[in-house]
């Protein structure tokens, strides 16, 4: 009887203490809600159930606050929670950030491990390749690749190594390009020998747009103009899915161009939705390039209109470009107009990555407490947190 007693008070006096300190959190985000801090917004994001977010549950918190492209935001026990969960069949999210955590903090050859761990011929290890090019790329190393590709090629048919070794060529000319290193990017591409393949003058195109993005008019003009005489050169060769290929690559040349009639012509000018299934493919991913060449044009109208009208598949994730692109230019009221023409199908986490986008733009334009208001306003605790972590970033320390 005594011990059934003690076992009560134990509980009562366990509730007891939960009920107390959840009282404090509440009036602790009350009182961040009236007067934000980065402390107070950091406090409150990695808040967990009596005790501070551990394992998945901060990963989870990290991954919406955009630590994938952001690293530095994670922990060294973070990246190794995150190698963990990579081993889960729906862990492509924690695969990146591991890969993007272990390359940003010297253990390359970890990433390297967790790539080639992958099943071959899996898409898994495709995607995971991919970002470890980019990682790589972005760190300056152009090698391990290329050995993780020798050490993997006795489990590869020989036309997946060439396709991985051309991917890891193309990659890393883009995510030179994207960082403003288009004179790497640029070395990249004329060191290589018989450079072929439809997306040669894509990489010209991802560097005229680093210059543009830099200002650089005229040595974006003088890129354009040689992938511009790449592709009617291929225009008069191509057929079936390599015409239909070539077709939006022109239009995103348009793009960059500044010919905003160019691309609405030729939109006018598109036959029905191609019966074969690469075609096809080529039609939504070149819709997809399209919207992001006339983004770092910054034709964002064009832009816009251009995403409305995009297949029902991709059409929220290019609206979602939309958004991000408008909030890196302050363009806080455009950005926020998007957000009310995304689908009620749109993912939870994309949606809370447009609130988050804005967010983090209105504490920069130094609106941080509409930022607040607006943060609070999600549902999804999760995603909250994430968009006050990201907040919380972009304030001074």
């Amino acid at each position: 009887m005594v011990i059934v007693k003690r076992s009560r008070l134990l509980i009562l006096a366990a509730a007891t203490c939960w009920i107390g300190w959840a009282a404090t959190a509440d009036a602790d985000w009350a009182a961040c809600q009236r007067q934000p801090t980065r402390a107070c917004l950091l406090e409150e994001a990695l808040r967990g159930d009596g005790a501070p977010l551990a394992g998945k549950d901060r990963l989870d918190v990290l991954i919406l606050a955009g630590a994938i492209v952001h690293p530095e935001y994670a922990t060294a026990a973070d990246i190794d929670e995150a190698v963990r969960q990579a081993k889960d069949p729906s862990g492509y999210n924690y695969a990146n950030l591991a890969i993007q955590g272990l390359v940003a903090g010297n253990r390359t050859q970890q990433a390297a491990d967790l790539v080639a761990s992958f099943p071959p011929r899996s898409v898994e290890l495709h995607l995971a390749f991919t970002q470890l090019v980019r990682a790589l790329a972005k760190a300056g190393d152009l090698d391990t690749a290329t050995a993780l590709l020798d050490r993997m090629a006795p489990t590869f048919e020989p036309t997946t190594r060439d396709m991985l070794a051309h991917s890891s060529l193309v990659q890393s000319v883009r995510m030179l390009a994207e960082i403003g290193r288009t004179e790497d990017a640029i070395l990249v591409m004329t060191t290589q020998k018989n450079l072929t393949g439809l997306d040669v003058p894509e990489m010209w195109l991802s560097v005229a747009q680093a210059y543009i993005s830099r200002g650089e008019a005229w040595r974006a003009q003088r890129v354009l103009d040689l992938a511009g005489r790449m592709l009617e050169e291929n225009r008069r060769y191509a057929m079936g899915s390599a015409e239909e290929y070539n077709r939006w690559s022109l239009m995103s040349l348009s793009a960059l161009r500044g010919d905003p009639e160019a691309v609405k012509t030729a939109l006018r000018g598109l036959g029905p939705q191609p019966a074969d299934s690469l075609s096809a493919r080529y039609r939504t991913e070149g819709h997809q390039r399209l919207v992001i060449s006339l983004l770092k044009a910054r034709q964002f109208e064009l832009a816009l209109e251009v995403a409305k009208a995009a297949p029902d598949t991709v059409r929220d994730q290019e609206l979602w470009l939309v958004n991000y692109e408008n909030t890196q230019n302050g363009r806080i009221d455009d950005a926020r107009a998007v957000m009310t023409l995304f689908s009620e199908k749109m993912h939870s986490s994309l949606r809370a990555g447009a609130v988050r986008n804005v967010a983090v733009a209105m504490v920069k334009a130094g609106k941080l407490a509409a930022a607040v208001e607006m943060a609070a306003q999600e549902s999804n605790l999760t995603n909250r947190k994430g968009i006050l972590f990201a907040m919380a970033q972009a304030l001074p320390q």
